[in-house]
């Protein structure tokens, strides 16, 4: 409960706004409560895992004046995929969601990590949901993902073959289209 103590008293210090929640000795008891209950839950076991916590809220502190809520705060101590240099869950949909839609020969995965995260949710099944269905779901799997990766698990992208494009001439494309037309019965 000390290191829950000394948490809550460094949050105060960040969020300037915190007595607008806690203002009985009763409310700060059962933040406290709350917060040692979502660290536990979490696996949030570690000073250096409450430190990344505190930084996080540190620049969170510019949009927000008051307390997090507990479970944030201990979301904010475990550690992201940025934290390793790789993708925000965010971006990653997003790139992952771009190129489902995309014929495979031309697809360009920004990097191996969403290519497998895309993979093993199913690339078909990206290119058929909204954004939001697929944040939602995408975002165990690239969690997983990252975390074989930063364990050590390294994935290849399979090379794509770039489609060649070769412009017809007016003449070559007027052909084409009689020939299209005729076998269509035009």
């Amino acid at each position: 409960m000390q290191l829950v103590s000394k948490t809550v008293k460094e949050l105060k210090i960040i969020f300037t706004g915190w007595r607008a929640a806690l203002k009985t000795e009763e409310d700060l008891n059962g933040y406290k409560q709350s917060l040692l209950l979502a660290l536990m839950s979490q696996g949030i076991d570690s000073m250096e895992m409450i430190d990344r916590g505190l930084k996080r809220a540190e620049s969170e502190s510019i949009h927000r004046d008051f307390m997090p809520p507990a479970n944030r705060f201990a979301f904010w101590c475990k550690p992201q995929p940025e934290d390793f240099g790789l993708m925000c869950v965010d971006d990653a949909c997003r790139a992952a969601t771009v190129e489902a839609g995309k014929h495979p020969e031309i697809r360009q995965w920004p990097h191996e990590v969403v290519y497998k995260a895309a993979s093993e949710f199913g690339v078909q099944r990206l290119s058929e949901l909204s954004q939001d269905k697929a944040l939602k779901e995408f975002t165990r799997v690239y969690q997983s993902v990252c975390a074989r990766y930063v364990g050590g698990d390294r994935f290849v992208i399979p090379e794509s073959k770039q489609i060649e494009h070769h412009p017809l001439s007016k003449a070559e494309n007027s052909e084409r289209m009689q020939g299209l037309m005729a076998g269509m019965g035009w």
